[in-house]
């Protein structure tokens, strides 16, 4: 088993040529608190848990019960591992230059927002 200080070493490597090479989406990670902000466009997708839970049971077609669970632990575990990699937990807005809730607004008009940002602050055409 990879351990943990080897594994980051190889995370941070992946993410940073990523990043380098430019016009790429890298989801989760913390990937956010390895590349530099001058020249990424930080995006932070939330719902609330019962959102979650109805989203992931639908999807895996599975109790809400379980779903609720699966969700919870995996909200655990990125949280722990950005704690425990980095310092910094999720939840601080100010880690992010944007923040969306897909409750409120739907996935397709979240990414128009993302693209729009983006061409704002870097001045390219959304894709």
């Amino acid at each position: 088993r990879m351990a943990h200080r080897d594994y980051l070493l190889s995370l941070a490597r992946v993410v940073l040529t990523a990043g380098h090479h430019g016009r790429g989406v890298i989801v989760g990670r913390c990937a956010h608190l390895l590349l530099d902000p001058a020249w990424t466009l930080s995006v932070r997708v939330v719902a609330p848990l019962p959102v979650r839970v109805a989203r992931v049971a639908a999807h895996r077609r599975i109790p809400e019960a379980e779903a609720e669970a699966r969700v919870r632990e995996v909200d655990r575990s990125r949280e722990d591992f950005c704690r425990r990699s980095f310092g910094r937990g999720l939840d601080d807005p100010g880690q992010y230059d944007l923040v969306l809730d897909t409750a409120r607004l739907p996935v397709e008009t979240c990414a128009r927002i993302v693209a729009t940002a983006f061409h704002g602050r870097f001045g390219e055409s959304p894709a």
